[in-house]
């Protein structure tokens, strides 16, 4: 809702993935099932949610997508919380990937999970990410592709 309501751009698109069911398998300190929450009522035409874990849903997307994915410039905010999920999205996302689209980390300093997928995706598929922002110790860190 942050992001609708902030960018104003009424070309702007927000594709929302998440399970809504809680997390698919434990993570940390949280059990399987744990962070289940309702798809978010919005009454702005810009935002579609996609209700499913990114294997069942993000290839589906990408389908019916490719164009936007292939001619906009994209932020790409990643809250998946689990490594799975991370290296598999990222990886979906590689050819769409272009110099000056961001990617965020919401949980980035996991070491075991969104670092790891980081730093697998950046090595086995050569992406180039420069950090440019990061807070709380690296939990939150934003990358660009260059």
């Amino acid at each position: 809702k942050w992001w609708l309501a902030t960018c104003r751009n009424p070309a702007s698109r927000f594709h929302g993935f998440d399970t809504f069911e809680g997390l698919p398998e434990s993570w940390g300190v949280f059990d399987k099932g744990d962070m289940q929450s309702p798809i978010p009522e919005v009454n702005d035409n810009r935002a579609s949610f996609y209700k499913g874990i990114f294997q069942d849903t993000l290839n589906g997307f990408i389908d019916t997508h490719r164009d936007e994915l292939t001619n906009t410039r994209k932020l790409i905010h990643m809250d998946a919380d689990l490594f799975s999920a991370t290296l598999f999205a990222l990886s979906q996302l590689y050819p769409y990937l272009k110099k000056g689209d961001i990617i965020m980390f919401d949980e980035f300093n996991v070491y075991d999970h969104e670092f790891m997928a980081y730093r697998l995706f950046t090595e086995c598929f050569y992406v180039n990410l420069k950090p440019i922002s990061a807070q709380n110790n690296f939990y939150h860190a934003a990358f660009e592709v260059v």
